[in-house]
């Protein structure tokens, strides 16, 4: 009787936990969502944003909404490079709006940062991509990033953030 007793408690116990574990990944994912509501992907947002969005939009419950979603600031540095190389098809630029203001504000500042560290390789097949070199000699990149879906702002304060000035 006592056996039975403590395997009904065992089995009872775990059947509890599963609840109350898939209760708590339920509302993780429904946070989650309600920043993809929003507009906010919660992976991948900083909350330095927020604050940027704060001084563009007087609308204090989006701003909340990203405050709630957004990741902290990272604290370590961040590695810093001396070349950045943007990789595109000559064809598709005409695709990507934003990657071709870019590529005309680097032609007109080649001389000013962070443009200065910015070269264009026109690549058949392809897509807007950086390269990150930690040093202009290097022959492979050390980092790559798909930036097709980045505005001229994002993508300009990426290479502000991965560059410094020599």
């Amino acid at each position: 009787m006592v056996k039975l007793f403590i395997t009904f408690h065992s089995v009872l116990f775990l059947i509890l936990s599963s609840i109350f574990s898939d209760l708590a990944r339920a509302e993780t994912n429904t946070t989650h969502e309600a920043c993809l509501a929003h507009g906010f992907n919660k992976d991948i947002l900083r909350c330095n944003a927020c604050d940027s969005i704060a001084k563009v939009i007087e609308n204090s419950g989006l701003v909340e909404a990203c405050k709630e979603c957004c990741l902290p600031a990272i604290s370590a540095p961040r590695e810093t490079y001396q070349l950045i190389v943007l990789e595109i098809d000559q064809r598709f630029v005409g695709m990507y709006p934003e990657i071709m203001r870019g590529i005309q504000k680097q032609k007109e500042n080649q001389d000013k940062h962070p443009f200065s560290f910015m070269t264009v390789r026109y690549s058949f097949g392809a897509r807007p991509t950086l390269h990150l070199f930690k040093e202009r000699d290097d022959e492979l990149p050390t980092e790559s990033v798909f930036v097709g879906s980045w505005n001229l702002d994002v993508l300009i304060d990426y290479i502000k953030e991965c560059t410094q000035e020599v």
